[in-house]
């Protein structure tokens, strides 16, 4: 009798996956929706907290230039918060002409300033403040496209990263 022989390889079936690309897929499946996830749980929620509004009022009283140019305090914010593209509403009711940023607003007038598209911290000249400076803090969040974006460049990344350390970790341990 003739013993016959074992093959030595195993074939892999036609249209199959291989076992090493089947765990980098699962592990890039499983990051890219955690990823998704939590970035998507971040934007919704710094969406409905987002700082600042559209709009914003603000109060020249009367007696402010005296008030300044005599060393006393003056009731001004020394910050405002706005959204981007936000708008300034300057109410002067002191009886000089006071400049914020670029617009000049007489005694007794009311303008509006728009506040430019942009994100961060502004600083503006302002003669209703004692240091002669207003600063805006223009905020908002991430548009939706480049919260997915980044969600989903980290999710296959670290899915690969965790593939890999598997992998290895899994040959160590058969040796």
């Amino acid at each position: 009798m003739q013993a016959q022989s074992i093959p030595t390889t195993i074939q892999a079936r036609p249209g199959s996956i291989p076992p090493g690309f089947r765990l980098a897929l699962g592990w890039v499946a499983i990051c890219t929706t955690a990823s998704l996830i939590v970035s998507l749980a971040w934007w919704a929620a710094l969406g409905a907290g987002d700082a600042g509004s559209d709009s914003s009022e603000m109060l020249i009283a009367p007696g402010t230039a005296e008030a300044i140019a005599n060393g006393y305090p003056v009731s001004q914010p020394s910050e405002i918060q706005l959204r981007r593209g936000g708008t300034l509403t300057i109410v002067n009711q002191d009886v000089v002409a006071h400049t914020v940023g670029w617009v000049t607003v007489g005694p007794g007038e009311t303008t509006q300033l728009q506040i430019p598209p942009g994100e961060g911290a502004l600083q503006f000249d302002c003669t209703t403040h004692p240091s002669g400076r207003l600063a805006f803090d223009v905020s908002s969040r991430l548009p939706l496209w480049q919260a997915i974006t980044g969600a989903l460049a980290a999710g296959v990344v670290m899915g690969l990263v965790l593939a890999g350390v598997t992998a290895i970790t899994g040959r160590l341990g058969t040796d």
